[in-house]
């Protein structure tokens, strides 16, 4: 009972903020179907398992909090889905991509700043890109052009960053939980 109240008034406070975030006087959405906006919806990997230092899969509270990701944004339209080389990123997006019926495309976190630049080159586009502590905040930095972020603590789970840019407007960039 417990857990699925919570379930629900994250659902329920998720449902608000996009509503707020919505009714802005700015011209930018959530839809990313204006002309010019594109939306990137940014997410570190789920909880990971301890089963192999390089490459864990998700543990089981990861598996769960996929599935919370999947649920959030199933009716999303979203149009490109991106992954770091690891099963955990992968994972932590695969119930999603089930539900869109699509892939992901790979790209190395090594690389940020390229990858950043690729995504922003994207228009009418939502780009949902799974991946690190590390990279994801810094990631969230490139494409909303300023330094609003540091690194997550290893054990931070539940960041979702959502930055839309709009031809000849700054970037707007919000920060959600799940």
């Amino acid at each position: 009972m417990i857990r699925s109240t919570r379930h629900v008034l994250t659902i329920c406070i998720l449902a608000v903020c996009l509503f707020l975030l919505n009714s802005c006087t700015t011209s930018i959405s959530f839809s990313g179907r204006e002309r010019g906006i594109s939306t990137y919806i940014l997410v570190r990997h789920a909880e990971k398992d301890t089963n192999d230092p390089k490459d864990p899969d998700l543990s089981s509270a990861g598996r769960i909090r996929a599935l919370k990701l999947a649920e959030l944004f199933g009716e999303w339209h979203i149009d490109e889905f991106y992954t770091s080389d690891y099963k955990r990123t992968r994972q932590t997006i695969a119930p999603l991509m089930e539900i869109q019926r699509k892939r992901a495309n790979t790209y190395d976190p090594a690389k940020l700043e390229s990858f950043s630049n690729q995504l922003k080159s994207m228009t009418n586009k939502t780009i949902l890109v799974v991946g690190h502590s590390n990279s994801t905040p810094h990631l969230a930095n490139y494409l909303g052009e300023n330094d609003q972020f540091t690194e997550w603590a290893e054990t931070e789970y539940g960041n979702i960053v959502i930055v839309q840019r709009a031809a000849g407007h700054e970037a707007k960039v919000s920060v959600l939980k799940y």
